[in-house]
């Protein structure tokens, strides 16, 4: 196991000890992944539960996060997922696309997600890896909140360009970026992130990336991951003046910071804020005392675990639901249009998991001019509430040119507009005729998701 040091404003303190962490009083508990599931345990490693059972390297759990009442949310595929400590599915949803900072339309797995303490909000993040015209190619991350059942439509002045949100209370988030937005705070209804401190804030000299963090319960403490790669390290700090409400207090003063471990990550607080969990390849690590940065050391708690949450609410699940856990998403069966060269083309529904109830598309008749300037209107007949989404694409799906999504409260036909953007413009550019191809997903609130395509030639 390799050796994990704190460091006490740069002396070096001892080093990691095999030993099992000190006993604790139960009454709180750690919820993180283990071989693709969902598990529990109490934080000195006892009492651990498997709450999830159909958790694969096709389609892990990712980012478990627990309210006070033990609630737990996390992403399983292209879902949000909110189920009992039993592993009973309260709720599960596809939430909806986004617009990252380049104006595009990013949707998928939501790789974090943070449940309220009060369990009544998930915020989720979804990432992107693309090169829009005039704009330089990256990374870029989209955040938002919505209601714990997905029902609601998301927060608009909570959607951000930010990542990895984090409760510090049930209506404050922290976000994270890059250079100069490192720490934000983005209170519900407060109209935007709000820049609290970067790293080169808290230290002499030039900084470095800072993010990934963790207010106290207390407010009294705050942790984030500091550097990236082989210089990734834990540092906590200590916060004067009250970050949980109003506006920031000033940058918080560095206590404690780990020896730099490639891959740690997830720093997690106590209820009370005497204790933090972290991640590192190994196992997740709890250190106890973070007044003191040299004793004890962390200990490794559970081997083989990651992505660490650290809640009030016992390990106790009770017995499992007698139904069985819904499965997984399965991926939608793409039907192909035929190549025929002609105009719209009647859409053709996929059944998955046999018997589902009937999904239909088609696209509104309008000629290229009018779609760059107004978009695709697709009008679906869905079977239920649920999560409408649609991509456009030409060449046989080259190139994606437009995305969209809505929110579907009953059964019936609805329209959804898919608006072209920076980057559809760019390849449809010249272009007198295109041929079109839009597909479209649905995943009603319960139960697997379902698919059809439809396609049409534009001409100018």
């Amino acid at each position: 196991m390799r050796t994990v040091r704190l460091l006490r404003r740069g002396a070096l303190a001892a080093a990691l000890v095999a030993a099992a962490a000190p006993a604790v009083a139960s009454g709180d508990s750690l919820v993180y992944v283990q071989n693709h599931d969902i598990w529990l345990a109490r934080p000195d490693g006892s009492g651990q539960y498997r709450v999830t059972t159909d958790g694969s390297a096709a389609a892990p759990y990712r980012s478990p996060s627990q309210a006070d009442d033990g609630t737990i949310a996390a992403g399983h595929g292209t879902e949000i997922v909110r189920l009992r400590q039993n592993g009973e599915v309260l709720s599960r949803f596809d939430p909806p696309a986004l617009v990252n900072s380049a104006g595009d339309w990013v949707d998928g797995p939501p790789v974090q997600v943070a449940l309220a303490p009060d369990g009544a909000r998930i915020a989720w993040t979804v990432v992107s890896n693309s090169c829009p015209v005039g704009v330089s190619c990256g990374i870029r991350s989209a955040t938002a909140v919505t209601s714990a059942d997905g029902t609601a439509s998301p927060d608009r002045e909570a959607i951000t360009h930010l990542r990895q949100p984090s409760w510090a209370t049930s209506t404050r988030l922290l976000q994270f970026g890059g250079y100069g937005s490192h720490v934000n705070v983005v209170d519900l209804g407060g109209g935007g992130p709000v820049h609290w401190f970067d790293d080169q804030d808290t230290v002499s000299g030039a900084g470095t990336d800072l993010g990934d963090g963790e207010l106290s319960p207390d407010g009294r403490r705050f942790a984030a991951v500091r550097g990236y790669a082989e210089s990734t390290h834990l540092v906590w700090y200590d916060v004067s003046g009250s970050a949980l409400s109003g506006a920031p207090p000033a940058a918080p003063a560095m206590r404690c910071a780990t020896n730099e471990v490639a891959g740690l990550a997830g720093p997690t607080w106590s209820p009370a804020g005497d204790a933090l969990a972290w991640a590192i390849p190994e196992g997740v690590l709890v250190k106890r005392g973070p007044d003191d940065c040299g004793s004890p050391q962390p200990s490794v708690v559970l081997p083989g675990a990651s992505q660490p949450d650290w809640g009030p609410a016992d390990v106790n699940p009770g017995p499992r639901p007698v139904t069985p856990m819904p499965p997984a998403p399965r991926p939608a069966v793409p039907v192909t249009p035929p190549a025929d060269g002609g105009g719209q083309q009647p859409a053709r529904r996929t059944r998955p998991g046999g018997g589902a109830a009937r999904l239909t598309a088609r696209l509104s008749a309008a000629s290229l001019s009018r779609a760059l300037r107004s978009g695709l209107v697709v009008r679906v007949r869905v079977p239920g509430a649920g999560t409408l989404k649609a991509l456009a694409t030409t060449s046989a799906g080259r190139v994606t040119i437009a995305s969209g999504g809505v929110r579907a409260r009953r059964a019936g036909e609805l329209p959804l507009t898919l608006r072209i953007g920076a980057r559809g413009r760019a390849a449809l550019r010249g272009r007198r005729t295109v041929r079109v191809t839009v597909r479209v997903t649905f995943t009603p609130r319960n139960g697997a998701a379902r698919a059809t395509t439809v396609a049409t030639t534009l001409r100018r």
